[in-house]
């Protein structure tokens, strides 16, 4: 099923670049502008992208992911949801691999590789040269293993887990994003918690959500040994892993873990952040959820976020 959903997008992508008259991309051409779907109902005309096309032949992301989504047989009620996801993959893929760096001369001709398939819509050429990109950072770092080498290599699995997700690869994308956590260097602990945190976010968005429970709870475990228990980093991380045990209905685990976030902004002198207005809200809605609307409201009356 996985190699069927690749090839029906990646070959959906390329045929539609064909019928306009566009098989090469100049490597010049224009990325990562309006690549995302419409949050509306419905996935409907709208802006272009840079995929498959020059500045000629330029093809609205919309009709890609229509013709994605009819080869596949998606069903019409779930066309809309499906659409702005594959919009959002596309859009964060093709702006990661324009802004990726490395000190591999290889790699990054590997990922300029990546790029120019990924315009044609040809994803398994995507993969291909994002694997040998990886494999060269690896090379690279046996005789030097600096911590921008490895980072390198951590970031293009990270793209190679978006290609798994535009194919609709779950188990392969959490494969990658594990394998993008564990290359980085022992020390790395904010930049794995960070993999992770992208991990299980996108677990959460497939609604896995007992699944993102361990890259969450992992995540904040380094987070707290880098920077401490009381620090807003560390709150957010509470909120993240909050998340994952509301949608799974742990409620009562969710509001002690909504309000362990609110009490270290408190300490932490963030209680006026954003970050602590979203925990302050997310407790809220617990609360509403188990009918317990007289501590919704106290809170909501409070001043600030406290």
């Amino acid at each position: 099923m996985k190699s069927l959903m690749r090839v029906l997008v990646g070959g959906a992508l390329l045929s539609l670049a064909v019928a306009c008259g566009s098989e090469k991309t100049p490597a010049d051409a224009p990325a990562g502008e309006d690549l995302e779907a419409g949050s509306d109902a419905s996935v409907s005309p709208g802006p272009s992208s840079s995929i498959a096309g020059g500045t000629e032949a330029r093809i609205p992301i919309s009709v890609v992911i229509e013709a994605v989504m009819e080869s596949a047989g998606t069903p019409p009620e779930e066309r809309a949801e499906l659409g702005v996801l594959l919009a959002g993959y596309v859009a964060v893929l093709e702006a990661r691999l324009g802004a990726g760096a490395s000190e591999n001369p290889q790699a990054m001709a590997y990922r300029e590789q990546a790029m120019q398939a990924l315009r044609e819509g040809d994803l398994e050429e995507v993969e291909r040269a994002l694997e040998r990109a990886v494999e060269s950072e690896r090379n690279a770092a046996i005789g030097d293993a600096t911590e921008a080498r490895l980072q390198a290599a951590s970031e293009t699995l990270e793209q190679l887990a978006l290609v798994s997700l535009l194919g609709l690869d779950y188990e392969g994308a959490v494969a990658r994003y594990y394998e993008a956590a564990e290359v980085l260097p022992p020390d790395a602990d904010l930049s794995r918690a960070n993999v992770l945190i992208e991990l299980g976010a996108m677990q959460l968005r497939a609604e896995q959500s007992e699944a993102a429970r361990d890259p969450f709870e992992e995540a904040l475990r380094l987070r707290k040994r880098r920077l401490g228990n009381l620090h807003p980093e560390v709150a957010a991380g509470f909120v993240q892993l909050g998340d994952a045990y509301q949608a799974s209905g742990a409620l009562d685990r969710a509001e002690t873990l909504y309000q362990r976030a609110l009490d270290i902004h408190g300490s932490a002198g963030s209680i006026d952040s954003e970050n602590a207005a979203e925990a302050k809200e997310k407790l809220i809605g617990v609360y509403r959820l188990q009918g317990k609307d007289t501590d919704a409201d106290a809170l909501a009356g409070m001043s600030g976020n406290v």
